[in-house]
């Protein structure tokens, strides 16, 4: 500001000429005049000019000098104009400069009221100072000092120092230091002083760490730092009580300040390389006012707490421009913006607190009546976290990038979803769910759909852009609206949606073309990188702060801090506020939680209809149900195939213990190969649990018996291996499989794959898996997603269930309840472990055996011949001791008792009746052979004769020799073999299965090969197969007899004196 220049003063002395000409001119007029008067040319004008010109020069002359009163009165006018300019200006620059830096004291108007603090961030007010103003008073200078008035210079010298300078707040900005150390007894209270100005400062732009942290919201990058001497050297700190590190940082690179006591204040003094230099009066705060003010910036106020501003009806406010930024998903038609929106945000742009914001404040506006939320996070992280127990949500998933079968659940669900609310309208006869609504208040609330990481789930499955697109189409009339978040917005990624996304809300995105495919522009791109900056764009762009609903929220009657200094604590979040208020069940469920990983077999298995066992859980997410899963075991037979370790024999054992429950006196014959059913033998209902050793006598229970009863095959692919590995079995299975309904048997079997034959497959027409490769399923889609838990399995309708897992204690209890209803023990009859003579019953048999477990007879008419193959201590002597007991009462067709010849190299037969030792039986063979020849026909016999063996007379005739493999001289009975049905010759050989592969092309073995009856014991399987049998380790006694089928028996045992 410009000021006019001091007057001089006027020049008041004239000289002696200039007071004489006047005198001069007066005289010379005056002569002039009276000349041309009397020389008569006065008349002439002209005549008159010159003297009027000469008087005109006299009057100037006599002209008065300058008025210095005048000049003075004028220049103080200007002065007191002059000062009020000055004051103006002045009073300006100091309101400017208190809004900006207000005194500390004044800090809390400024929180009461609302107004803002307009400095920048950053810049902090430390005192009052005295200091030039903006707009300086300037004084120009025309002249000579000693030529100016000195009344009007001494008036402008005056105005010049009293505002040549201006007492205002002095500040620092924080970053242009490395720190800021503190000094002296006022020292705490200048610090105190400097953390509340920052307090007041934007949040998201200045983070404070220091006393009453815990209140402040100030989180931004700009950090500083209130410690003392003891904290580390770090950047951005303001220290008090510093150590000699801290001293010599801040002369070096920051600002050291003294701030003493003194009369009137704290004198500021300001290290220099000159020293100390005081400066101004330094600020002052106590701890009490400090903690008011930080408590009071943590303070959710009416203009900024989601909880205290109006919203329902499908509108809610999600954050602040000013005033509160509303999201309202109705209809356009109905004042809203559109049902569904697209939400992206790069990583650290507030994405997930803003959808936080967004579901708290929908549930905090309406009655789970009116709204419900699906809440969908792909990667499984924590932004809907408790948020569960809120009764608006009526399905919470996450974690789905880890299991993919929760994403089929969940396409199952939506859709699932949408086709009950279509079946409700229809039947209702109405068109849309706001007219349900209105018939039936609160059976069908707007379902607020909310995805986060949406693009990574159209990644990984692109199918599922399909349901969100039918959630566009048909979610108007359904009252769905989707909101889908991410990241990032990839190209082409959103397949068709684009036409059903009314609104989009833009925060910081990760490059400009993001922004613009979002908005049209790139201005998401040039947000502030400050969490919770965003756009709202549907036809208008609003641009925003979202609302902070994980920070701190007060009691609504604890907002103000009525007295100084008084603890007012938040309680919780405002989120975690909401959520205790309302927290209750959801009664509108869309998503179930995914089946258990262990289903206890009490919880689902009961009593059902004979015939029908209840087994497991069976998942139904496009219904939205758990339901019982029961095989129905009336109409079909069923497979079970799973890979090993899966659940198969947990499965059977379940089905064991339904049907228990369910068919009383329905009997259960069991295969099981691995051990793993053992424990089910307990049961009163179980008749059998065997192993490969005892299939075949369960096949002969099954084809004997008759009425309702079970067959479990507990590993399919070892039936094919049992009774030798023949594969003869697995045809009784088929055979029984496929007759068995009709006679009520009921077959369940479990395998690895579904490589059964063709002709069984056909009869199992129930069929469940368990875990397997996809290529190897029958439920391939199912497959896919399935879990690898065991247990879970995949249900003839393709959806998955869980078995239940049965323990001991719950076989215990079904048979307390089978013995409480009375019913009887089953068992199978099986061979015995041993048996005697007597225990036959029949003394021509020498074993039992056979389906029917009777007694077992040699047919010497069919097979004249018996072998008995085994190992050493496998039964064959005793074997060999009992044929002949069985044939000793028969009688010949001339009713003559047979006779024996028994010879052994080991003496075991001996004291039978017939025994030589091999140096007579040669000599007594040879007798025999010429007995034998004969009884050979001629050609004078007749065919009658030949059927009744009537051209010879005498006993028949038995050889009997164990350990034959020492060849005691058969051979001469080669000729004799082919005639040996009819001439009475029965060979009985006993011989050691590991020779037999040797002897079984001697002429001996070769002739008699087709006239034998076998019995094979004992042996190691390397060493056969045998009459087509392959041999298998057997108990003592215990034999396969070969004739026109093959029998398991078990022979019996003769004493020695028999």
């Amino acid at each position: 500001m410009q000021t006019q220049a001091p007057p001089t003063l006027p020049k008041d002395k004239q000289p002696f000429i200039r007071l004489l000409m006047p005198a001069v001119m007066l005289i010379a007029v005056v002569g002039m005049v009276a000349a041309m008067v009397l020389s008569g040319s006065g008349r002439n004008p002209i005549s008159f000019i010159f003297p009027l010109m000469m008087l005109g020069s006299m009057a100037m002359m006599f002209q008065p000098g300058a008025n210095v009163d005048e000049t003075r009165r004028s220049f103080h006018r200007h002065i007191d104009a002059l000062k009020d300019s000055v004051q103006r200006s002045h009073d300006e620059q100091l309101q400017g400069m208190l809004a900006a830096h207000p005194h500390p004291q004044a800090l809390w108007t400024h929180v009461h009221t609302g107004t803002d603090v307009t400095g920048e961030p950053g810049v902090v007010r430390i005192g009052i100072a005295v200091q030039t103003p903006d707009d300086p008073l300037e004084v120009p200078v025309n002249a000579p000092p000693e030529d100016l008035e000195p009344v009007s210079a001494m008036s402008l010298r005056e105005v010049a120092l009293r505002y040549a300078t201006i007492e205002a707040p002095v500040s620092v900005e924080l970053a242009s230091f490395h720190c800021i150390v503190l000094l002296g007894d006022g020292a705490a209270g200048l610090a105190r002083a400097m953390q509340a100005q920052l307090a007041m400062q934007d949040p998201d732009i200045i983070g404070i760490t220091g006393p009453f942290e815990e209140w402040l919201p100030h989180d931004g990058p700009r950090k500083v730092h209130f410690c003392t001497g003891e904290s580390p050297v770090i950047a951005g700190a303001v220290v008090t009580d510093p150590s000699d590190e801290w001293v010599e940082s801040a002369k070096g690179h920051g600002l050291l300040l003294q701030v003493d006591d003194a009369d009137g204040g704290c004198l500021l003094s300001a290290w220099t390389i000159d020293g100390w230099v005081p400066f101004g009066v330094a600020d002052q705060l106590s701890e009490v006012e400090l903690a008011q003010i930080c408590r009071a910036r943590s303070t959710v106020k009416s203009s900024t707490s989601l909880l205290e501003l109006p919203g329902g009806d499908l509108r809610a406010p999600i954050g602040f421009s000013g005033a509160p930024v509303y999201l309202d998903i109705k209809e356009s038609a109905l004042g809203g913006i559109g049902p569904h929106g697209l939400c992206v945000g790069a990583t650290g742009s507030g994405k997930s607190e803003l959808l936080k914001s967004v579901v708290i404040s929908f549930a905090h506006q309406h009655s789970p009546e009116e709204l419900n939320f699906v809440l969908v996070d792909f990667k499984g992280g924590a932004s809907f976290l408790g948020m569960d127990r809120l009764p608006h949500t009526s399905a919470l998933i996450t974690n789905l990038a880890e299991e993919a079968g929760l994403v089929d659940r969940m396409q199952d669900s939506l859709l699932g979803e949408m086709h009950r609310r279509q079946e409700k309208l229809r039947a209702a006869g109405l068109t849309t769910a706001a007219e349900y609504n209105r018939v039936y208040p609160g059976q069908m609330p707007a379902l607020f759909i909310v995805v986060d990481e949406f693009s990574e789930l159209l990644h990984a499955r692109p199918e599922f852009a399909e349901v969100f697109a039918a959630i566009g189409r048909l979610g108007r009339s359904l009252r769905m609206h989707l909101l889908l978040a991410t990241q990032r917005l990839e190209e082409g990624r959103l397949r068709g949606l684009e036409s059903h996304l009314s609104y989009r809300i833009a925060l910081r995105t990760f490059s400009a073309s993001e922004s613009r495919a979002l908005i049209g522009t790139t201005e998401a791109y040039e947000l502030p990188a400050t969490p919770g900056a965003a756009i709202l764009s549907a036809g208008d762009k609003v641009r925003f702060h979202s609302a902070y609903v994980s920070g701190p929220e007060l009691p609504r009657d604890q907002r103000l801090v009525r007295v100084l200094g008084s603890t007012v604590e938040a309680e919780t979040t405002t989120m975690q506020m909401v959520i205790d208020r309302l927290e209750g069940p959801n009664k509108n469920p869309v998503w179930l939680p995914p089946l258990p990983e262990d289903l206890p077999a009490s919880v689902v298995m009961e009593a059902h209809a004979p015939g029908v066992a209840r087994i497991g859980l069976e998942d139904l997410p496009f219904e939205g149900l758990q339901v019982p899963m029961d095989v129905d075991l009336r109409r079909k037979h069923w497979a079970i195939v799973g890979q090993p370790r899966t659940g198969k024999t947990t499965a059977v054992r379940s089905l064991v213990l339904g049907w228990a429950l369910s068919s009383p006196g329905w009997p259960v014959y069991i295969f099981d190969p691995g051990g793993g059913l053992r424990d089910l033998a307990r049961l009163p209902q179980v008749a059998a649990v065997v192993g490969p050793d005892g299939l075949a006598r369960l096949f002969d229970e099954m084809e004997q018996t008759e009425g309702q009863r079970l067959l479990i095959i507990d590993g399919l692919d070892q039936v094919g291996t049992a009774s030798g590995g023949a594969g003869e079995e697995e045809q009784r299975l088929i055979r029984l499989a496929t007759t068995g309904l009709e006679r009520g048997l009921h077959v369940v079997v479990t395998a690895l794959r579904w490589n059964f034959r063709p002709s069984l497959r056909d009869v199992l027409t129930g069929q469940i898996e368990l875990r397997m490769t996809p290529l190897d399923a029958h439920f391939r889609d199912a497959q896919k997603s399935l879990p690898d838990v065991p247990g879970r399995g995949v249900s003839p309708r393709g959806k998955h269930v869980q078995f239940a897992n049965s323990t001991a204690q719950d076989i215990e209890h079904v048979r307390m309840e089978s013995a409480r209803r009375g019913e009887p023990e089953v068992a199978m009859r099986v061979l015995p472990e041993r048996i005697g003579w007597e225990d036959l019953g029949d003394p021509q048999a020498f074993a039992i055996g056979g389906p029917r477990l009777d007694p077992v007879r040699w047919d010497r008419g069919t097979f004249p011949h018996l072998v008995a193959i085994g190992q050493a201590g496998s039964g064959v002597t005793t074997a060999l001791r009992a044929v002949m007991q069985s044939v000793a009462d028969t009688r010949s067709h001339t009713g003559e008792p047979p006779e024996f010849l028994v010879t052994d190299t080991r003496r075991g037969l001996l004291g039978v009746a017939g025994y030589r030792v091999p140096e007579d039986f040669r000599a007594d063979l040879a007798e025999w052979v010429a007995t034998l020849r004969a009884r050979i026909p001629g050609s004078d016999v007749t065919p009658q004769q030949l059927r009744e063996r009537s051209w010879w007379s005498g006993p028949e005739l038995f050889v009997v020799v164990d350990d034959a493999d020492a060849d005691p001289g058969l051979d001469q009975l080669l000729p004799l073999l082919p005639y040996a049905a009819d001439i009475g010759l029965h060979l009985v050989l006993g011989r050691r299965s590991g020779q037999f592969a040797r002897a079984a092309y001697q002429p001996l073995t070769q002739t008699m090969r087709d006239q034998s009856a076998w019995l094979l014991f004992s042996a190691p399987r390397e060493d056969g197969p045998i009459a087509g049998v392959r041999l298998v380790r057997r108990p003592q006694g215990r034999a396969a007899f070969v004739h026109k089928e093959t029998w398991t028996v078990h022979v019996a045992g003769v004493a020695e004196d028999n």
